[in-house]
């Protein structure tokens, strides 16, 4: 089962790393990296990690819960 899209979204900033964009995801919908990480059903232990290297299924799931074009935010698949 996938996450539900999130009540809020917000648009992603030129050259903003990833772990920032989820950030001011988060606070937009009133919680914190880990409780949004944690809805996505992506391990909170890797947090800044994803600004390195996020694989396609996490990509897929932080595309869908934020309504946003996966290609457009978190580049081509690698």
């Amino acid at each position: 089962m996938k996450p539900h899209p999130l009540p809020k979204t917000v648009a992603p900033l030129p050259d903003e790393l990833l772990s920032g964009w989820l950030s001011r995801l988060a606070a937009a919908n009133y919680c914190d990296d880990a409780e949004l990480l944690a809805h996505l059903r992506i391990d909170t232990a890797h947090g800044t990690a994803l600004d390195f290297n996020v694989d396609a299924a996490a990509a897929a799931k932080i595309a869908n819960a934020a309504r946003v074009n996966v290609t457009d935010r978190l580049g081509p698949p690698a």
